[in-house]
């Protein structure tokens, strides 16, 4: 009888709580995709289209501004290919090896097209250079209709990405959707080129807009891949603080003080909380955990949350570096 009333204590304030408020964002977040999806795959079959316009165009052009454009269609057109893929393979169902889900992959997609669009800026730049100290004739009769039909085409994937997904928090559809936007700006500058050339015979245009557009392709470029790395290396979501959900845990009535508390994203739009919270010893700890849970969803957008109830007595190793 003396253990009996020891292990009921240990079980009111020694309490591991996983809550997973899954189930209602699951089909919203289902619905989303399959339209980024949608979106993504409509977008691949107007890219390709473009590529070989821009292709036969540059055959018949020889512009710097226009070879560009299509090298970086060819990237659109992996990037977005990538995107299709990864939105597939984040829905296989988790395991018992993979317990979070396949929705990193997404993010993964997201850092390598941050990566080739770097890269691909570095190329442009180099072969910009290089134009611009030896100029190649170029045909602006050709150059600005084939131009214009890539403008056109572009902001046409820009639209249909833009209206069946979120460009703004998907990052896997934000990087393809910069990939399209970064080739509409190509376009743009491809038409100033061939403008320059056949109404003022200013060759050097060509590989000076290059040079621009470069510049603003792996600026793009930099964003994402950092972007995807915070989420990688589990940084905390720029949007959230740390210390205001602290605040706002040891506000709840009965609650001494918040420790261990990580904040990171699975995937772009999906946050995960662990937090080890320390109440006095004659608190309702059901109603702290609700009560954080709510917290957590109402004023964080946070909806998958570990969170453990504790007493003063209870002994943690320390994370290094913490």
């Amino acid at each position: 009888m003396g253990s009996e009333p020891k292990h009921t204590h240990e079980h009111e304030h020694g309490h591991g709580h996983h809550h997973d408020h899954n189930n209602s964002h699951h089909h919203h977040h289902a619905h989303a995709r399959d339209g980024s999806r949608r979106g993504l795959l409509i977008a691949c079959c107007i890219t390709f289209m473009m590529l070989i316009l821009e292709l036969i165009g540059f055959y018949y052009t020889n512009s710097l501004a226009l070879i560009s454009d299509a090298g970086h269609l060819v990237s659109d057109l992996l990037a977005l290919l990538l995107s299709v893929f990864a939105g597939w393979v984040s829905l296989r169902p988790r395991n018992q090896k993979i317990s979070f889900g396949w929705h990193r992959f997404e993010i993964l997609a997201a850092g390598v097209n941050g990566g080739s669009l770097i890269v691909i800026g570095i190329i442009i730049i180099y072969e910009a250079i290089q134009r611009i100290f030896i100029p190649q004739q170029v045909d602006p009769y050709w150059l600005l209709p084939i131009a214009i039909v890539g403008l056109l085409g572009n902001l046409l994937s820009a639209w249909i990405l833009h209206r069946n997904g979120d460009v703004e928090h998907e990052l896997n559809l934000k990087s393809a959707y910069l990939h399209v936007l970064a080739d509409a700006l190509g376009s743009v500058g491809t038409i100033i080129a061939a403008l320059s050339i056949m109404f003022w015979h200013i060759t050097i245009v060509d590989p000076l807009v290059s040079l621009l557009i470069a510049v603003i392709i792996s600026r793009s470029g930099y964003y994402v891949l950092k972007e995807a790395l915070y989420v990688l290396m589990e940084a905390v979501p720029p949007h959230i603080q740390l210390a205001d959900i602290e605040t706002q845990f040891s506000k709840i009535h009965g609650v001494d003080d918040v420790h261990d508390l990580h904040v990171w994203s699975l995937t772009s739009d999906y946050l995960a909380l662990t937090a080890h919270i320390i109440v006095v010893d004659d608190a309702d700890t059901q109603h702290i955990l609700q009560k954080a849970i709510h917290i957590a969803e109402e004023h964080f957008g946070i909806h998958h949350c570990t969170i453990q109830v504790e007493t003063k007595t209870v002994q943690h190793a320390v994370l290094h570096g913490s």
